[in-house]
């Protein structure tokens, strides 16, 4: 059962899991997701993966795929504590040694030190984060929202990885599920630098800031427009559930059989198959950008690196372009047949990712963009091209 938060419990209660997903795009990128049907969870992470994550909370996916297992935890582990004396018998082994330290007195002690407001924080909020440390201690990154962000949930956080560094650990960072995310995170990296001058403990200008809630893509583009102290998006709902385009428009047709080929017409133009098997060829150009993909037919002779191909624009007669490559990569490859089956090793999911990442920065990088992308151009050769016009032309007659 999923609750509210975009992450897993540990160390009270039971287990509560959703997809978290860890991405690099400017810098690293974490996401969380409430995905759709029974198996949503481990078939978002997969082709997430695919697409460029790094990492996963749904375990099940870490343990089929072989992926990074990564997550935080809930508000609702926050909320489960309500008092110190819950965690005052709490101990950590010292790093390298199988000496156990309690944790309390020495966060007690960090407390008292720091400024009498340091003192005004939710006690069970400050529970919690022992709690985590000493079962996280070498991934302690706490969720700091969930009663008030600078002034309980980023000292707590400063409270307790202060003891776990007198420990020989290292906190890793926070985030942030609300509020104005972009301002929360340039405040709290300033109290972090501010420390880690004030400590002399290098650590604190390392820490990563994660914020989640309801991010896409129009988010991400103003947060890096306006300015941010971000290391770590959380994305998740907006990538798994696809709220912009709930639906994709995949629809079996059929373009030959038993050698002839077929056609189905429409007065929709982009439902107008194009007829026969056909194999794909991109074109590179010297400056080693694609300069398009062109469809042949199966049998025709290849397009080669140094030689003229002529390109049709299939829905433009008296438009073509001589292309010369500077190199060419066939795009399609037999994965199965009928005589064979299975006709290549199958690649594991991360070896489709590095693939996948690999074509991503073949193409030009207007292609990809957000906003007023260019189109990446796809040609015919002249025998598809009179193929699906003669075709086209004798059935509109009948």
């Amino acid at each position: 059962m999923v609750n509210n938060d975009y992450d897993y419990t540990v160390g009270r209660g039971p287990v509560e899991v959703v997809t978290l997903i860890l991405v690099t795009w400017y810098s690293a990128r974490l996401i969380s997701a409430y995905a759709q049907g029974p198996d949503g969870g481990f078939t978002a992470s997969k082709y997430a993966i695919v697409g460029g994550f790094d990492g996963t909370a749904h375990v099940l996916a870490g343990k089929l795929l072989g992926v990074p297992i990564v997550g935080t935890h809930a508000h609702s582990f926050v909320m489960s504590f309500r008092s110190l004396d819950e965690v005052k018998d709490l101990t950590v082994k010292k790093k390298g040694t199988s000496d156990l330290v309690e944790v309390l007195p020495m966060v007690i002690k960090y407390r008292k030190s720091l400024g009498n407001s340091w003192g005004k924080t939710h006690d069970g909020e400050l529970a919690a984060f022992i709690s985590y440390g000493v079962a996280f201690p070498d991934g302690f990154l706490c969720l700091i929202d969930t009663y008030n962000t600078i002034s309980s949930g980023l000292k707590n956080f400063i409270l307790v990885a202060l003891a776990l560094n007198d420990i020989g650990y290292n906190a890793k960072g926070i985030r942030l599920d609300s509020g104005d995310l972009a301002v929360l995170s340039l405040r709290c990296e300033k109290v972090f630098q501010d420390l880690a001058k004030r400590t002399k403990r290098n650590f604190f200008k390392n820490l990563d800031i994660v914020v989640s809630n309801d991010i896409n893509e129009i988010t991400l583009e103003s947060m890096n427009k306006n300015g941010h102290a971000i290391s770590i998006f959380g994305i998740g709902t907006h990538l798994v559930t696809c709220q912009a385009q709930p639906a994709l428009g995949c629809v079996y047709k059929l373009v030959q059989l038993n050698n002839i080929p077929r056609i189905k017409l429409s007065n929709d133009l982009v439902k107008v198959l194009i007829p026969s098997c056909k194999d794909v060829y991109r074109l590179y150009g010297k400056n080693g950008w694609p300069i398009g993909d062109i469809m042949l037919e199966v049998g025709e002779n290849e397009p080669s690196a140094g030689s003229f191909v002529m390109c049709r624009d299939l829905y433009k007669k008296k438009h073509f372009v001589l292309v010369n490559p500077d190199r060419v990569e066939k795009l399609h490859t037999l994965v199965w047949n009928k005589s064979n089956g299975i006709t290549i090793d199958i690649p594991n999911v991360l070896e489709s990712k590095k693939y996948a990442n690999e074509q991503k920065q073949s193409l030009r990088p207007r292609v990809i963009a957000l906003k007023n992308a260019k189109e990446h151009k796809v040609y015919v050769s002249d025998k598809l091209f009179d193929q699906y016009h003669r075709m086209w032309s004798s059935f509109q007659q009948v």
